[in-house]
């Protein structure tokens, strides 16, 4: 059989490079994910959907080599390394990331039965990152709850899959000023918070927009704060610059809301609510509700993986085992001996005498008594 020569075409125990696959991760737009493995790690495999093209400046080569420049930040996975596959000069681009064991952003508030407030922390971690990467110019371009990553040890988010200053969403997370456009747009801050905005409105709600002018948080759910729903109004606005002016600005309003009275009785609120079957089956124009999200829970990363063949269980009374049991035997050996020789001691000290010579004492004592007694001479002079 020839060898994999597309992405698509990679299975388990392929190679790309020295990197084995372990299993595929999904897809998207512009790039496979692969779960694979070097010297016993886990490690995130993102390649490009299209080999490189030096003529098509909108190329999915120039996305991923912009998205490799724009990955420094504490909660952006930092690539390892970067190279091309099966051709090392002309075919289809890869980088390889630390791999994160959690679940996507609706998934994990599933799964996790999380209240608004904690999954309103994670967003302003977010938001952070946000901050981040429009300081330096570069905008993420492709924020969806998809993208979000979040760690299922701590709660900790990570922006995966970006849109490389492109933006070839779905419509409904689209801002409108690249719906009006006949090419694509090129990302800026204020798309990106658009996007921020729909994210937070699917939150809230449970609910993706399926139009412009989507009805407020809280005419679809009373107990969301007035103030929290005017943001997420906010940010969705139409008008770009009537959006907020940045990434901060939007972090500081939830920090203030999240103290807010109202939001205080709020709180407990579930971010996630009730299964499909229980919601109600009439909703304003211009929302439907989000499809239940169904991932297994994240497998737990291993911190070396196994690569040679398990070892043959060996019988309990193997070398390794009995090592462990001598002392325990000889210590009992010892005991026995010891044991041993208290005894033999202990049967001397209190052991009658013999019959044989109880019989000859006693004949002796009967003898000696019965027979007359010896008769004492004066002694006589010497008459010499």
């Amino acid at each position: 059989m020839s060898p994999p020569r597309h992405p698509r075409e990679l299975l388990e125990g392929d190679w790309v490079r020295d990197f084995r696959i372990v299993r595929w991760l999904g897809a998207g737009h512009s790039a496979f994910m692969f779960l694979v493995e070097r010297g016993g790690r886990r490690y995130a495999l993102k390649m490009s959907t299209r080999p490189a093209s030096l003529t098509d400046e909108g190329s999915v080569e120039a996305c991923v080599r912009r998205e490799v420049a724009s990955l420094e930040h504490p909660q952006l996975l930092p690539v390892l390394e970067w190279g091309r596959w099966p051709a090392p000069e002309t075919d289809y681009s890869y980088f390889v990331t630390p791999y994160v064991c959690g679940s996507t952003f609706h998934a994990w508030c599933q799964q996790k039965r999380a209240s608004l407030d904690r999954c309103l922390g994670v967003l302003c971690e977010v938001l952070k990152v946000l901050e981040a990467l429009h300081a330096r110019g570069v905008s993420h371009g492709h924020l969806q709850a998809e993208n979000l990553l979040v760690r299922w040890e701590d709660g900790r988010p990570f922006l995966i899959d970006f849109g490389s200053a492109r933006l070839p969403w779905a419509l409904s997370r689209q801002p409108p000023e690249a719906v009006s456009l006949v090419s694509r747009l090129e990302a800026r801050p204020a798309a990106d918070l658009y996007a921020f905005g729909v994210l937070l409105y699917e939150t809230l709600t449970q609910c993706a927009i399926t139009s412009a002018t989507p009805p407020a948080p809280r005419e679809l759910d009373s107990t969301i704060p007035a103030a929290l729903s005017a943001l997420v109004m906010s940010l969705l606005a139409q008008e770009p610059q009537r959006r907020p002016r940045s990434a901060r600005a939007v972090r500081e309003a939830l920090v203030r809301l999240r103290r807010d009275e109202e939001f205080t009785r709020a709180r407990r609120h579930l971010a996630r609510g009730a299964a499909e079957g229980s919601r109600p089956q009439a909703l304003p124009p211009g929302v439907a509700w989000l499809e239940q999200v169904k991932e297994e829970l994240p497998e737990p990363d291993p911190p070396r993986l196994q690569l040679a063949p398990a070892p043959v269980e060996r019988p309990p009374s193997e070398p390794s085992k009995r090592a462990g049991e001598w002392p325990r035997c000889f210590a009992a050996v010892v005991l026995a001996l010891g044991l041993l020789g208290l005894g033999w001691m202990l049967h001397h000290v209190v052991r009658p005498p013999p019959r044989e010579c109880c019989v000859c004492a006693e004949h002796t004592a009967r003898s000696a008594s019965s027979s007359p007694p010896l008769k004492v001479h004066p002694a006589r002079p010497d008459w010499r």
